[in-house]
């Protein structure tokens, strides 16, 4: 299967990164927790059990991926270009037409792996549920966001008569999530110095 040369396959047409201020200070918070979700991985309660701490330092790092990705991805774009890519493939193969049902198997089986890794975090966390909480709320709201954007996208939204658009929706449970998060960290962090 070959990529197609058409003018429809351009990438320096598509729309690509938020360069707007709301788009800038979201990826400067994405990058801003990340790196605190690194400090806590690195700086673990010294009080826990080694077990305890290997399952809480593969959520910290975890966390600290997703967050560094999704604030990568804020200003890349990556969907736009994995969809044009995307596009291409199925009018080469022959099967463009049965997008909106491929599109729907992506959502939803983006959804049920992002659900999965909800439950993996909520599971390794189960004993530090009090203290961790917001982070794992953060990371439901940012599961949640990714999920309607992406079913927006891929115009399931339309199909479904959703509203997606303004800064409501676009800006603010974002921020929320990552907000949730930070201030989880921030938490671990502080009472990790006081020892």
């Amino acid at each position: 299967m070959r990529l197609t040369s058409s003018a429809a396959f351009d990438l320096e047409a598509l729309h690509v990164g938020d360069p707007t201020f709301a788009g800038w200070l979201t990826t400067a918070a994405y990058f801003s927790t990340a790196t605190m979700c690194v400090l806590c991985a690195l700086r673990l309660d010294r009080h826990a059990g080694a077990r305890e701490r290997l399952r809480v330092r593969l959520v910290w790092w975890s966390l600290a991926v997703l967050v560094l990705f999704l604030g990568a991805n804020k200003q890349l774009d990556l969907q736009t270009l994995f969809t044009a890519v995307g596009r291409e493939i199925a009018k080469g193969a022959g099967w463009y037409a049965y997008r909106r049902t491929v599109q729907a198997w992506f959502v939803a089986a983006l959804a049920t792996v992002s659900l999965a890794a909800l439950v993996a975090a909520g599971w390794a966390l189960r004993r530090e549920w009090r203290r961790r909480r917001l982070a794992l709320i953060g990371l439901a709201i940012l599961v949640g966001f990714v999920l309607v954007r992406a079913a927006s996208f891929h115009h399931l939204g339309a199909a479904l008569d959703w509203e997606l658009e303004g800064p409501a929706f676009q800006t603010v449970p974002e921020l929320l999530g990552i907000a949730c998060i930070a201030i989880s960290a921030a938490n671990a962090l502080f009472h990790e110095a006081r020892g």
